[in-house]
């Protein structure tokens, strides 16, 4: 019974240590991808990124900030495929939206979050 006692505890205790060290070399793994990419990396102009295969895009103030955002970080991976800047035209930089919805998506948000001060929702209708 103690030898069973013994041997669940020594057992634990390498699990224990082998989560931790793979959890490790994750961060680092992730901040020498960031290290890399600041290094090399020298774009100044606005960047598009798409998200997997989903239809959301991400505007990036530049090319660099979509690569470094593509780093592994704690075991999640959200890879953005550099795609055409119309696709992210008069989107706010760093919120996911739906690819070539722009400034629509965020006006169509903001009306559906309109209150009046009795709580109650505001109907907006826009002409076009």
């Amino acid at each position: 019974m103690n030898a069973s006692c013994c041997l669940c505890i020594i057992l634990g205790l390498i699990l224990l240590l082998a989560v931790s060290s793979s959890s490790g070399s994750t961060t680092e793994g992730a901040q020498t991808c960031k290290k890399n990419v600041q290094s090399s990396c020298t774009s100044t102009t606005r960047s598009c990124g798409r998200l997997g295969r989903a239809n959301l895009c991400q505007a990036f103030k530049n090319d660099c900030q979509r690569r470094i955002s593509n780093c592994n970080n704690k075991g999640i991976t959200a890879f953005y495929r550099k795609v055409n800047g119309s696709l992210c035209k008069n989107m706010p930089l760093y919120k996911k939206l739906p690819c070539g919805s722009g400034a629509n998506a965020i006006k169509a948000n903001a009306s559906q979050q309109l209150t009046s001060a009795s709580g109650e929702t505001k109907i907006i209708h826009e002409s076009r």
